[in-house]
């Protein structure tokens, strides 16, 4: 029964805030797509973990404790790799795709790979680590993927924009931020869940509910 409960606490968040991405979008996407892309995210935690396990062999899996070399590890080793798998989903599966017509649409498709991506992988800590790990992520970890996810698919949508009119330079630079953005936004994250120092503790409260503010804005405006 506690397993069940895990699961289930560990998926409320991702369909709130995949229902709440979804609602907003003023032309709905199909339901097709998005389960697609939804599934997808969950496979993109395959190449994730393989790349991973190739790491920690020539790099080795200990955690720096200098705090520059801390932040490089979360910033190359993880949020990187990361970030660039949901990307490339994103814009391998739905960047072309014929129903893409509003930059909004871009943020639905990353939010919806993030999403996908952040269920497997809290069921995963949530099952290792019991309920209070699964209500702990579900409002910090979960927040953060989709986070990344709306700030990735604005950029790419900025991208599909500039694409239609033919300004080379600007889809270029949308491109390029819409891997650099979130990746940096994650890896601040990790940055203060991986650092023993107490106090960034609170300031990982405070960064959760201002990117999550952020996020809600964002959706809000770019909806619209």
């Amino acid at each position: 029964m506690n397993k069940i409960l895990t699961i289930i606490l560990a998926i409320v968040p991702v369909a709130i805030i995949g229902f709440y991405v979804y609602k907003e979008d003023q032309d709905k996407e199909s339901k097709r797509l998005l389960i697609k892309l939804f599934l997808l995210g969950i496979v993109a935690c395959v190449p994730v973990i393989l790349i991973s396990l190739v790491m920690n062999y020539f790099l080795g899996e200990i955690v720096p404790q200098n705090m520059f070399l801390l932040f490089i590890y979360v910033l190359f080793k993880i949020a990187l790799v990361e970030e660039i798998c949901k990307w490339f989903i994103v814009y391998k599966a739905a960047y072309n795709d014929r129903e893409f017509n509003h930059i909004y649409d871009a943020i639905v498709y990353s939010v919806f790979v993030a999403l996908g991506f952040a269920t497997l992988e809290n069921i995963f800590y949530a099952l290792e680590g019991g309920i209070n790990v699964s209500l702990i992520r579900s409002i910090t970890a979960i927040p953060c993927h989709a986070v990344t996810g709306i700030i990735m698919g604005n950029y790419l949508g900025l991208a599909k924009k500039h694409k239609i009119q033919n300004e080379q330079k600007e889809v270029t630079k949308n491109i390029i931020l819409s891997i650099t953005a979130p990746t940096i936004v994650h890896a601040i994250y990790d940055f203060c869940t991986y650092t023993e120092i107490k106090e960034f503790l609170y300031i990982l409260v405070i960064y959760i509910v201002a990117i999550s503010v952020y996020g809600i804005i964002k959706v809000a405006n770019v909806s619209k």
